[in-house]
């Protein structure tokens, strides 16, 4: 990404109008977690940890023919009782992609580089077995695609996710973590479904 592109990106990620169409997914959320952090609190104490990710693994994109892509991931989560996490996360990959003019795949177009980003809030409820720590969730925020040639597309649109995956602590500050994160990206006329797999290292503190 070039500087233009970077500026180009925190003003979606700040501009207000992708912000109302993911107010009824939050309250969704909130309806979801708040039972589960309550019912966790009450049944004993746990600890409040705080848990960083690095991941990298592959990325299958439709519009690229569902074939797979290297990608990075970022996840920042906070333990809100024995039973839930919050957690928020990033990822970014660099695919080829053939799409016709409503974004549909179509191998007959020429290929093109473009430049994906994630950016979402998630809830996961998690059950600790000893070192594992199986889980499952949903998050919701924004995608961001931004195609290499100048003439390709450029625009910002609701995400929105459901992880799947187990934590392995190693150490008290050290584990890793793999996950199947399964996507809907909203594109300028469809949505499409894509899925992350990746294996991270965690460092909980």
């Amino acid at each position: 990404m070039n500087v233009s592109q970077i500026r180009h990106l925190l003003q979606t990620l700040t501009s207000g109008i992708i912000w109302p169409k993911l107010l009824a997914p939050m309250a969704g959320m909130v309806l979801v977690v708040s039972p589960l952090v309550a019912q966790g609190q009450q049944s004993g104490s746990f600890q409040r940890e705080s848990t960083l990710t690095i991941a990298v693994g592959s990325l299958r994109y439709k519009p690229s023919g569902n074939e797979r892509f290297p990608m990075l991931a970022l996840h920042r989560d906070q333990a809100v009782s024995r039973w839930a996490r919050l957690e928020t996360s990033m990822s970014f990959s660099r695919p080829n992609v053939q799409i016709d003019s409503i974004g549909r795949y179509d191998s007959t177009l020429p290929t093109e580089k473009a430049t994906l980003f994630t950016l979402t809030l998630g809830a996961q409820a998690r059950w600790g077995i000893g070192p594992l720590e199986p889980y499952a969730g949903l998050a919701f925020g924004i995608f961001v695609r931004r195609d290499g040639n100048s003439d390709g597309r450029r625009f910002s649109r609701p995400a929105y996710a459901f992880p799947f995956g187990v934590r392995v602590k190693l150490t008290d500050s050290l584990g890793i973590r793999g996950e199947i994160r399964f996507r809907e990206d909203s594109h300028e006329v469809v949505t499409h479904s894509d899925r992350e797999m990746t294996v991270g290292i965690t460092w909980t503190r």
